[in-house]
């Protein structure tokens, strides 16, 4: 069947190889795609024998039943000459070719998609292709719109993480390409962020966010690039530079800017933000390698007082990097019960008897050997593991109290100190877990002193405040550790339910040359005489402070003079040694 004949009833009856029939009725009048039929023949201008109204309208080609058609009468230049050529590939390869346009007209843009199939030229004088041509404007509007919120953020219309790493890794293998050529990126947090939708709602939040990302564009130079990554997390991509300075100039810009107040609902508020930077100089890094550090850092600067810039060190991602191997063997730790407790003796300064032990939790790793608390109790209290651990110590402790009470005579009055972390007293019911342990392991609650710092009581007074009554009425007593070195601690001892005071390390090893440090200490046991509460000093490691806390009015004491944290069973021993000696140490 010739493609004359195929058509045949779907255009209308045609009349012959050279002449035109155009049937706007029939099947090809009710596609929803343009259909045409074109001949090359350049003396004819390439007749088009078979063409639907849907094609005209794609083509703006106004058609009547007498016309005669050509593509050279194609009013719109984009589509003749692109077409005339595909034609004739097609032709030459004798194969189907796809094409397609972007059609700008009166400030609209039209996508039009087009197959090219060449016709079987038997019986034909000259070489015809068949076009179908499609309108694809809605969904080429729809993909657009899909991309553009696959790699944008919704509330700022900034790029998002994932724009950003692509463009970064694009940066990052131009300055592989060339030596002298850097890319630097900036991680921004906006300090105490959650105050302002706690305090003003989130509708506000979200338009402080937009107001600063129109802000923080001002800052950039014309081929910077901003995105936001969450919430109040935005970064900053430079490149093409040839100093690594301009990443801190850029930070330095933000900063001024920012001493500005912003409009938070019907208040003015000033607002900071916290700047991390790390950039390819010195090292061709990956791109998420530069991400991970410029979050360190910017991290570090929010640790160092906020509001302020932070560049990358090596040493930085080692520690960090550190943190996260010691984290994952103190979980380990805790799950396997490889912590210990230490005890080290609380002396009556007075007579040399042992009044107490204050538990201290000890960790030595196989592979690591011994690792300092000051090394990993902050671990445990940003991660939230010290609830385990701290109920595991007062449990341990408590336990270890009344096996020796049962098993050594003249122990009545010997209690045990344990620590209680400010996360403890914030985020967990520290009355009911002192409750359960104290029921568990059959101790007098008064035979408990639970340890508190200030930095317990300043985030949350009267929540603190209500917990440590609650522990106060089962008769277990307070004592405030590192008494002088906060800012409020008379109010303290005011405020909260506090029997003992011990004086921070710091006086007692300056009291012997230091008078300033003696009337401090002075006063302290003073004003502890007058509210009926107790004073222990720590850290003395020689007579002479031992003598000086004596006659300065401090009853109770620790330190390695008397005796290191021991473990239990030097504990014990340490503990029979002196109720042989007359109950004293000395």
């Amino acid at each position: 069947m010739s493609i004359e004949t195929s058509f045949d009833s779907a255009a209308g009856p045609y009349q012959g190889d050279d002449k035109l029939v155009i049937a706007p009725s029939g099947l090809l009048a009710l596609l929803p795609i343009g259909v045409l039929v074109c001949d090359i023949d350049e003396r004819r201008g390439h007749p088009l024998p078979i063409i639907n109204e849907h094609a005209c309208t794609l083509m703006r080609l106004d058609l009547d039943e007498q016309s005669q058609p050509c593509l050279d009468d194609i009013p719109v230049l984009e589509f003749g000459e692109p077409l005339l050529s595909l034609f004739r590939q097609a032709i030459r390869q004798n194969r189907s070719i796809n094409h397609s346009w972007l059609i700008e007209s009166g400030g609209t843009a039209q996508h039009i998609c087009c197959t090219i199939t060449p016709l079987n030229s038997d019986g034909i004088r000259r070489p015809r292709v068949l076009c179908t041509l499609s309108d694809r404007t809605v969904e080429k509007r729809a993909e657009e719109t899909l991309l553009h919120q696959a790699l944008h953020d919704e509330l700022t219309g900034l790029p998002n993480r994932n724009l950003f790493l692509n463009r970064l890794e694009e940066a990052v293998s131009r300055c592989r390409e060339e030596s002298d050529l850097y890319c630097a990126v900036l991680m921004l947090n906006v300090d105490r962020f959650q105050l302002v939708n706690e305090s003003s709602g989130h509708q506000i939040g979200d338009k402080f966010l937009i107001d600063l990302a129109e802000s923080l564009r001002g800052c950039l130079r014309s081929n910077d690039l901003l995105a936001r990554f969450s919430g109040d997390e935005f970064a900053i991509l430079i490149t093409n530079t040839n100093s690594p300075d301009d990443a801190v100039l850029l930070a330095d810009r933000i900063h001024k800017m920012m001493e500005k107040p912003r409009c938070l609902g019907e208040t003015d508020a000033y607002m900071s933000i916290s700047i991390g930077i790390a950039s390819t100089h010195g090292s061709h890094k990956h791109p998420e390698e530069l991400i991970r550090d410029a979050d360190i850092s910017m991290h570090r600067a929010k640790k160092s007082g906020r509001g302020r810039t932070e560049v990358f060190l090596r040493g930085s991602y080692i520690v960090r990097r550190d943190q996260i191997k010691l984290e994952t063997a103190l979980r380990h730790a805790i799950h396997n019960q490889d912590l210990e407790l230490f005890y080290q003796p609380v002396i009556d300064l007075e007579s040399g008897r042992i009044v107490a032990f204050e538990a201290l939790t000890r960790w030595h790793d196989p592979e690591r050997g011994f690792i300092s608390p000051g090394d990993f109790i902050p671990i445990a209290e940003d991660t939230g593991l010290i609830m385990p651990l701290g109920r595991w110590a007062m449990h341990t402790a408590c336990k270890q109290l009344v096996l020796w009470k049962s098993a050594i005579a003249g122990l009545d009055d010997l209690y045990v100190n344990v620590n209680l972390s400010p996360v403890q007293l914030l985020h967990e019911d520290i009355p009911a877990t002192v409750r359960d342990i104290l029921a568990a392991t059959g101790l007098d609650g008064k035979k408990l002193r639970l340890e508190i710092t200030e930095s317990a009581l300043v985030a949350d007074p009267t929540g603190a405040a209500a917990k440590l009554h609650e522990i106060k009425a089962q008769d277990v007593t307070l004592a405030l550790d590192d008494f002088g070195t906060g800012y409020s601690s008379l109010n303290y001892l005011n405020s909260f339910p506090i029997d003992c005071i011990k004086i921070d390390r710091s006086f007692v090893s300056r009291v012997e040359r230091d008078e300033q440090s003696a009337k401090i200490i002075r006063i302290i046991t003073m004003l502890a005489d007058t509210l009926h509460m107790s004073v222990i000093a720590e850290g003395i490691e020689n007579s002479e402070q031992h003598m000086m806390m004596r006659s300065l009015g401090c009853r109770y004491g620790q330190g390695f003079l008397f005796a290191r944290p021991l473990p239990h069973e030097e504990a014990e021993a340490y503990l029979r040694r002196a109720l042989k000696n007359n109950c004293s140490v000395f």
